[in-house]
């Protein structure tokens, strides 16, 4: 007989994200994902070459999941936080979303309500060339 469990997300990841920082994306809707801009823009949020890396988004969309970690580091902590501010953009929140964890915890994710500098920075017409500090 198949014994169930409701489990939180934390205790699933944490022992893959022990030591580390580990970020989760998850497809919400594979048909907005597929999309060419809503691609194009998942592709750029986490950071994949298109050219070379068109087998991992395509294993991403059916799948579901796509993971990217990293050494335990200030700079990576910061990195991270941007891809989460990356997810959290309007255009993508009904289509995917990305999950920090640092160390077994989870920090934040993209769906939390919280505007994404992206977005701020579009509604206050500064230009997309302008690089935003991290």
């Amino acid at each position: 007989m198949l014994q169930s469990q409701a489990v939180p997300l934390d205790e699933l990841i944490a022992p893959l994200s022990a030591n580390q920082v580990f970020i989760l994306i998850e497809v919400l809707d594979d048909q907005i994902c597929d999309q060419m801009d809503i691609a194009l823009s998942i592709i750029k949020g986490m950071n994949l070459a298109a050219d070379l890396d068109s087998d991992v988004f395509d294993s991403f969309l059916e799948n579901g999941y796509l993971i990217s970690q990293c050494e335990l580091s200030e700079d990576m902590v910061s990195r991270a936080g941007q891809v989460i501010d990356y997810f959290r953009q309007k255009s993508l929140r009904s289509a995917a979303k990305a999950y920090l964890f640092l160390d077994g915890k989870c920090l934040e994710h993209s769906n939390d309500r919280l505007a994404s500098s992206y977005d701020v920075l579009e509604e206050l017409k500064i230009p997309k060339s302008v690089e935003i500090a991290g």
